[in-house]
């Protein structure tokens, strides 16, 4: 048995954004004053440091100080997440001609944007020809301004000829080496941004560097069963187990690698090879350890889809392993959804 809880990533930016991307290493003080930079702090929450007591950081533009981010929610109860690749698209033309048809107002449009599933996006591209500005850009350490994991810098003119420039920055993909399950199909929000945006204490200075914190929260796969004990030879369903070692591996290559002992809050995990092919005595193989019901849980860590396997490494006093116990299925599928567009 397996449990699979599903992933909803929530990404809205009320700041308006169309785009030239320019290089990407000069710093704020480099940047001309035709020259604005958007700097992406992408970062994941666990579903399980998530409640109703979170609170989301409200974008003004500027970054979360080293002070204020030991309180605040969006820094503390996170982590960084590397990887995500995002393209930046020109839309000016089309953010002018929609707010005179529709006479709408810059925070309508922004709204109306984020609220377009990615496949509406995808065709908005493709039917207003939206010309991808410059190369895409991905999560990941900064080395421009030292702000650590989870970054990407976007250099963008402020202007689209002689009117203020409109961007659309859009999720495209999640790096499958980082270890991570996301499905950005049914979660990740476009953004979409006009400038200029304004200082949110100095309403005439306006903001060169303009620093972005998504907001997502990650529900967890977590793949679960139960382990059971019975006599050898009945049919009966047998008694809860507790205190049976397990571990998770996967087959590379031929060969089994078996998932580390990484930190709880670490989003990328790690597979190695046990050392003299002991994994019940390697301390660096995460271990889990079946509880008073028989539940045998991977303590909500990430995985990617594919195929793993439950291997069972000591069994409860009194009780034998059989040869399925030393292999129980799990696999993670590719869709959250099934072809009928049930979670799965």
């Amino acid at each position: 048995m397996k449990k699979l809880l599903c992933l909803m990533l929530q990404l809205l930016v009320l700041l308006p954004f169309v785009a030239v991307l320019l290089p990407q290493t000069m710093s704020a003080e480099e940047l001309g004053e035709d020259v604005v930079e958007f700097v992406l702090h992408k970062r994941m929450i666990r579903d399980i440091d998530y409640n109703d007591q979170f609170e989301f950081h409200e974008n003004d533009g500027l970054a979360i100080s080293e002070e204020a981010g030991i309180t605040a929610d969006i820094i503390s109860q996170t982590v960084p997440l590397n990887g995500a690749t995002f393209a930046v698209y020109d839309m000016t033309d089309y953010y002018h001609e929609k707010k005179a048809a529709e006479n709408m107002t810059s925070r309508e449009f922004v709204q109306q944007i984020a609220e377009m599933s990615r496949n509406n996006i995808r065709q908005l591209i493709t039917e207003e020809r939206l010309a991808q500005v410059g190369e895409s850009v991905t999560t990941g350490k900064d080395t421009v301004g030292g702000l650590g994991d989870g970054i990407a810098r976007i250099q963008v003119p402020k202007k689209n000829q002689d009117r203020d420039a409109i961007y659309l920055i859009f999720e495209e993909s999640i790096d499958p080496e980082i270890g991570l399950n996301v499905d950005i199909d049914q979660t990740a929000i476009p953004i979409a941004a006009v400038l200029p945006i304004y200082h949110p204490t100095e309403p005439t200075e306006e903001l060169q560097e303009i620093h972005i914190y998504p907001k997502n929260v990650g529900y967890l796969r977590d793949p679960y069963f139960f382990k059971y004990g019975r006599q050898r030879g009945t049919t009966e369903k047998g008694r809860p187990l507790e205190g049976a070692v397990f571990a998770l591996y996967q087959m590379i290559e031929g060969e089994k690698y078996y998932l580390d002992m990484a930190p709880a809050n670490d989003l990328k995990n790690q597979w190695i090879k046990p050392a003299n092919n002991d994994p019940l005595n390697d301390k660096n193989v995460s271990k889990f350890i079946s509880d008073k019901d028989g539940l045998v849980t991977t303590g909500q860590r990430f995985l990617p889809s594919g195929t793993y396997y439950f291997e069972e490494l000591k069994s409860v006093e009194g009780y034998e392993m059989d040869e399925a116990s030393k292999r129980i299925e799990v696999i993670v599928p590719e869709s959250w959804v099934d072809a009928e567009g049930q979670p799965q």
